[in-house]
């Protein structure tokens, strides 16, 4: 297991049996590793009797963000009996809190796993991974109320951090703008100065890795949608589970449907950033030609 900032023990775990239906795992750090011991990540599967693909999950916190994203799962779940499982890892843009320059945002990540077993009561099971402290609270105080909709709390979660998403994105506009605007208005045929290459090798440089960015950006936005879709066919599927049909009650499902339509906003507009920084990139290179 990879090391971290804070460890996971076996203590940490018992007390999972011992709490009512949810439980923590935290880090000390949101940008910090997650670190697990091999008896701690056995007794998770065995006395909680959680299933391997939430197990992935785990041990994915365990790495730097570059070093899984090519092979890491986002959503699993299965229907057993009288039971239903799922797990599932979301991302988001956070604030980091850096005032004297750099990028005041980081991209972090949250996992949940949930066993709903209603006809076995106490037997239900919900963990969050690296969930911030200022949501915690607000996350049990969903959680009292969710008693006939378990899914409310997921959907709790994932909408917290969902309008964080706007702010982020623009960064990308004012960077795309900073490095390539000046270069719109550069005269047709001049042949830039030594200075000025300088200024636009390192200009090309920005671009593509801003351009690399925006598409590891992409493909996180994508990676949330198939959490949503598989919580609207748990939905749909299982609902006397999820969500009960009470009068006055919330409608989960449409709560979904609204968090999709809205990640699906945020990926069209990284494409057509993606675009305009290609073509931002094609006229640099033919100023670099001159």
């Amino acid at each position: 297991m990879a090391r971290g900032n804070s460890e996971v023990t076996i203590q940490d775990i018992t007390n999972l049996e011992e709490a009512l239906e949810v439980d923590f795992l935290r880090q000390t750090h949101s940008w910090g590793r997650l670190l697990i011991t091999y008896p701690s990540f056995r007794l998770l599967q065995n006395k909680l009797s959680i299933f391997t693909p939430f197990l992935d999950l785990v041990s994915n916190h365990g790495f730097k963000t570059s070093d899984v994203d090519e092979h890491e799962i986002y959503h699993y779940s299965r229907f057993c009996g009288t039971s239903v499982e799922l797990c599932y890892t979301i991302w988001y843009p956070a604030k980091n809190g850096r005032k004297n320059g750099g990028n005041p945002w980081s991209m972090r990540k949250f996992t949940a796993y949930e066993n709903q077993q209603p006809s076995v009561p106490g037997k239900s099971k919900c963990i969050f991974i690296q969930v911030p402290d200022d949501t915690r609270s607000k996350l049990f105080e969903t959680c009292k109320y969710d008693i006939h909709q378990p899914i409310l709390k997921h959907i709790f979660l994932i909408s917290a951090f969902d309008y964080n998403w706007s702010g982020y994105l623009m960064q990308f506009r004012g960077n795309l703008i900073n490095k390539a605007q000046k270069w719109l208005y550069y005269p047709v045929g001049k042949e830039p100065i030594f200075e000025q290459r300088n200024t636009i090798f390192q200009d090309q440089q920005n671009l593509e890795v801003l351009r690399r960015e925006l598409l590891m950006v992409h493909q996180r936005l994508l990676a949330n949608d198939r959490v949503f879709r598989m919580m609207q066919l748990q939905l749909k599927d299982h609902s006397d589970i999820w969500c009960l049909n009470i009068e006055g009650s919330r409608k989960p499902l449409k709560e979904l449907y609204e968090l999709s339509a809205r990640n699906k906003i945020h990926q069209d507009y990284v494409e057509f950033e993606v675009k305009r920084l290609d073509s931002a990139a094609v006229l640099v290179s033919a100023i670099t030609a001159l």
